[in-house]
């Protein structure tokens, strides 16, 4: 019988190779399934409603879009006209796009659709994404300039060596300039990279809450999140108690879907949601609802209190940046001022022990006296 002979400075290993390609497979799905980037999900989404609005069956109107669109944003508009074609509600085919549909919005969208409030529905959702773009937008205009202070500092610290060094020493002192900040951006991207995985997400995020004022804006968020679900929710027909646990589940937030868990439990036993609220939720939220509980314009009440919980997020976001701004800005300028320094004290040749030196050391004595 034959024999399969195996060279002894060679050993296979079929499970490593298998560890590849599944962490591989993982990584592809992760990025895969990750939302489209909010400006261009914004615009799908307008794009579908003032279809459906100029009367556009929904599945001619998926199609269209699928059409026009390419990447990964057409494949999840021509999944979700498929799952319409076989028969699928609209809220189940959606759920075939968590790139275009996160989270909560295939439940909202089949509450619309029940209702006939699709096009509204969509509209508020665009409205939702423009805001949470907006501040994105004002978060990385505050590092503009820390940033072109670090570039900067990579191209015109070692114009010196392209004097004495040529082109090549140049570019090599430009590497090795921008060594620290090439670092810092890795461990950045590094932190982005980990928030894709759900787990480490959750993880990073109950590390972060214990960080002074980090922890309120995550609060915030989770809680302008439930909200605003709640309120579109409230919006497009579903009961009080369906909407509190579609907010639990947009809170993605431990402490803030307790609070509302204990808020549906209580309101499940027949109180007022204004009256339920857990002592944990901000009393202006409380008063809102209670206003709006009296009114008959509960929906319309808890919206406008998640718009002002995010205008508390925005202006916590912008002081953030702000000081991760300007602490930046201060250590590009002494890392700056830190090689001004070292490159005159090496064209001086102050470090040494030759007799030039103690002479030249004389000399400068001589004239501070």
């Amino acid at each position: 019988m034959a024999q399969n002979i195996v060279s002894p400075g060679r050993r296979e290993r079929p499970g490593l190779q298998a560890g590849v390609v599944q962490a591989f497979a993982c990584l592809g799905k992760t990025f895969s399934g990750r939302p489209i980037a909010i400006a261009k999900r914004a615009l799908t989404l307008q794009s579908l409603q003032r279809q459906l609005l100029a009367g556009i069956p929904v599945v001619a109107a998926f199609k269209s879009l699928g059409g026009l669109s390419g990447g990964r944003t057409g494949i999840a508009l021509n999944r979700v006209a498929a799952g319409l074609e076989s028969g699928l509600t609209l809220a189940d085919a959606a759920r075939l796009a968590p790139q275009i549909f996160p989270g909560t919005a295939p439940d909202l969208i089949g509450a619309a659709e029940h209702t006939g409030t699709i096009p509204d529905m969509l509209d508020s959702m665009v409205r939702t994404l423009k805001l949470q773009a907006e501040t994105r937008r004002r978060i990385l205009t505050s590092f503009a300039y820390p940033a072109f202070l670090a570039l900067s500092a990579c191209l015109l610290l070692p114009l010196p060596r392209l004097v004495s060094c040529g082109p090549g020493g140049y570019l090599a002192g430009v590497a090795k300039t921008a060594l620290p900040f090439l670092a810092i951006a890795g461990i950045i991207g590094s932190f982005w990279f980990a928030t894709l995985n759900p787990r480490a997400s959750d993880a990073l995020r109950r590390i972060a809450r214990h960080v002074p004022l980090v922890g309120a804006a995550i609060r915030e968020r989770a809680l302008f999140a439930s909200l605003q679900t709640i309120g579109l929710a409230l919006q497009a027909g579903l009961g009080i108690s369906q909407s509190l646990k579609l907010g639990t589940i947009a809170a993605q937030d431990r402490q803030t879907s307790d609070a509302w868990k204990a808020t549906a439990l209580l309101v499940a036993r027949g109180a007022t949601l204004s009256a339920a609220l857990h002592p944990s939720l901000p009393d202006d939220i409380a008063v809102s609802i209670g206003t709006g509980e009296k009114t008959g314009a509960l929906s319309d009440a808890i919206l406008e209190a998640a718009v002002s919980t995010w205008s508390r997020y925005q202006a916590r976001m912008a002081l953030l940046a702000r000081i991760a701004s300007v602490t930046i800005s201060v250590l590009v300028v002494s890392f700056i001022a830190f090689n001004i320094v070292q490159s005159f004290l090496d064209v001086l040749n102050l470090g040494g022990n030759s007799q030039m030196d103690m002479e030249m050391m004389r000399e400068l004595r001589g004239v501070i006296q």
